[in-house]
């Protein structure tokens, strides 16, 4: 009988320890199970809040528009009444990624052709003139964008626009909302180059330290100083002193830009014309210099940037130019840029 109840006994511990183990099996799994829900829900949570998705604000109708539609804080905008040193441009403009001006968008050479070396049958088999439409397509076109900041400025912008329509050359002008310029404004347009906004105030801590609604507003103001005064729809926007400037708060701006509607444009090519004491020659060469560098590097479009306010600039235009056409580049305006 002892021997009979030590058995039963040996059995039902098993049994016991046989459940207690499934028990714990069955915990395991469970908790398992609900830290991987969990898991899965907190990745969830951080990629909404990752990537909420934008909302662009109202769409905005420029022939309504007026140039006193900025929100609150219109009167923190420096007076651009004078194109003398109302603004601030210290230093303007920063050399800022050479190799991608548009902020974004490919910067592959959007004139590649392929292998420029054509059949050596084709002279003595194939037809002449599709052998010179061949010939022409593999031959890449160099295009310099020559873009000038911060004008009109009457006693320089006029000779700078004389000087191109003599050299049959068209330009971008990134321009600021001056009074009593009227004219070289209309005149930019009437002579066919592109007018750019480069914001109203041109003030950094408005544009860049303040609430992404600040920019919104500045370059609403700007874009309506344009349209209402020369009917004038601008499609280009230049960051004052480049897009660096914007710190942390640069995506938020450009979605700014794009809910607008804009292409940014930054610079290849940066001569420090602004810069006190620098001579027409220096800009000259530097000019040349960085050019013929981006060319060694095999790119055949370069945006220049200038400004259209000093003497030295307009000196330094028309040996810019025919450095540039010695180099093999045409020219155009920064809208029809690949």
């Amino acid at each position: 009988m002892a021997l009979i109840s030590s058995i039963h006994k040996h059995i039902s511990s098993k049994a016991v320890t046989r459940h207690i183990g499934i028990a714990i099996i069955i915990a395991f799994v469970l908790v398992t199970a609900m830290f991987i829900m969990l898991y899965i829900d907190s990745e969830q949570r951080q990629n909404q809040e990752i990537n909420p998705g934008y909302t662009g604000g109202e769409s905005d109708n420029l022939q309504g528009g007026s140039s006193d539609m900025a929100a609150q804080g219109s009167a923190d905008f420096a007076d651009p009444t004078s194109p003398d040193d109302s603004t601030d441009l210290t230093d303007p403009d920063d050399f800022i990624d050479p190799d991608n001006p548009t902020g974004g968008q490919s910067s592959d050479d959007p004139y590649d052709n392929g292998d420029s070396q054509g059949d050596p049958d084709q002279a003595q088999t194939g037809d002449q003139t599709q052998q010179d439409d061949q010939t022409q397509q593999a031959e890449p076109v160099q295009i310099a964008y020559l873009t000038f900041d911060d004008g009109p400025v009457r006693s320089i912008t006029t000779g700078i626009l004389d000087i191109l329509l003599e050299e049959d050359i068209r330009a971008t002008f990134f321009v600021l909302p001056y009074q009593g310029v009227d004219d070289l404004y209309e005149r930019i347009i009437d002579e066919g180059h592109e007018i750019g906004n480069h914001s109203y105030s041109h003030v950094y801590e408005r544009l860049y330290d303040r609430n992404a609604s600040y920019f919104r507003d500045d370059i609403l103001r700007a874009r309506n100083f344009i349209y209402d005064n020369f009917e004038y729809t601008t499609s280009s926007f230049r960051f004052p002193g480049g897009q660096h400037r914007a710190g942390t708060g640069l995506n938020a701006r450009l979605e700014v830009i794009r809910d607008l509607g804009y292409r940014h444009f930054h610079w290849h090519v940066d001569p420090d014309d602004w810069r006190t004491g620098r001579t027409a020659a220096e800009v000259r060469t530097s000019v040349r210099e960085q050019v013929a560098n981006h060319v060694r590097n095999g790119r055949e479009h370069v945006i220049i940037l200038m400004h259209d306010r000093y003497q030295r600039t307009l000196e330094a235009l028309p040996g810019i130019i025919s450095d540039l056409r010695e180099m093999g580049f045409e020219f155009d305006i920064v809208r029809n840029m690949p």
